[in-house]
């Protein structure tokens, strides 16, 4: 149970990048024009712009996992997730943790 996908279009944009009343609006569980899609059966693919739109997915429950890929692209070659990105889409980054270091 659980893990549909919802999104909120363009809750962000080029001239106001941060969108900080409409972000709070919608962290305050306001509901208005957020899409929810369900019943997204396994293989299926959803693209949008993540980075315009504030997204979630809502939690899984019950014993079977929720399996997530996701595709990101640059304008430039030899891109690479930084460390901050790497910990919240896989929960590590390639290099151990330095603790109070301010590194990683």
């Amino acid at each position: 149970c659980g893990g549909d996908f919802e999104y909120h279009r363009n809750t962000r944009s080029d001239s106001d990048p941060w969108s900080f009343a409409s972000v709070q609006r919608l962290l305050s569980g306001e509901r208005d024009g957020v899409i929810r899609v369900s019943n997204v059966g396994p293989g299926s693919l959803l693209f949008f712009n993540g980075r315009h739109s504030l997204h979630r997915v809502v939690p899984v429950v019950g014993p079977r996992p929720r399996i997530n890929a996701i595709l990101t692209y640059e304008t430039l070659p030899g891109q690479k997730l930084n460390a901050t990105s790497l910990r919240t889409f896989f929960g590590r980054t390639l290099e151990p943790e330095v603790h109070g270091s301010g590194r990683n």
